[in-house]
């Protein structure tokens, strides 16, 4: 196993190579293109906007590369937060195309009047309607996971994709599986036992 996370410069990685450590998984730390080529396993973690860190892959030179080797060589990824969002088509928070792994796009979160939702979504909450395989194996009910964004995907093209949604004004897809790539919506290096449960499940692949 040789996990490689990718570090492009404006993601807080220390809490996710914390847990992976926990794990007692074989990682490494890089944006250089040619670390993909040697993994079995690829972490993109995210913060800040869409366009922003779309640019930083761009920077890097990583496009043509993570294409090689999601779709073309099948190693498993796993998108986090904005690493989650850049997997698919656009989104409402740039005017950059996404990586377009998968199909769908991210709009922002459905704000309603006097509603226990907010915008920015902050804090932990459960996920629904999944099926308890892959990804998403031995997952339960009570298991909860922190989220803090504005933009979030309501739906994916494809019938065929595991997806997990949780709770919001407009209930909004938290997490997903389609075959070697995956995505969460939330933050699993805070997510305590939780997340630790699901990054487990990733690294297994």
């Amino acid at each position: 196993m040789n996990i490689l996370v990718i570090d492009v410069g404006i993601s807080n990685i220390s809490s996710l190579c914390n847990c992976l450590k926990f794990l007692g998984a074989n990682f490494r730390i890089s944006n250089n293109k040619n670390s993909l080529e040697k993994a079995s396993h690829i972490i993109l973690p995210g913060v800040g906007s869409f366009d922003e860190f779309l640019k930083a892959i761009i920077k890097n030179d990583l496009a043509k590369s993570l294409n090689r080797s999601i779709l073309e060589k099948k190693i498993p990824l796993l998108g986090i937060c904005v690493g989650f969002q850049v997997l698919f088509n656009k989104s409402d928070e740039g005017k950059m195309k996404g990586l377009g792994f998968i199909n769908g796009e991210i709009k922002k979160l459905s704000l309603k009047k006097h509603n226990t939702f907010k915008v920015p979504n902050v804090g932990f909450s459960t996920l629904y309607k999944y099926k308890k395989k892959g990804i998403f194996k031995g997952l339960e009910k009570s298991d909860a996971f922190y989220f803090m964004h504005s933009y979030g995907c309501y739906l994916i093209n494809d019938k065929f994709i595991n997806s997990a949604y949780s709770n919001h004004n407009k209930n909004f897809i938290a997490a997903f599986q389609n075959k070697n790539i995956c995505g969460f919506q939330f933050h699993p290096e805070k997510s305590q036992t939780s997340g630790l449960k699901l990054l487990k499940n990733f690294i297994e692949i």
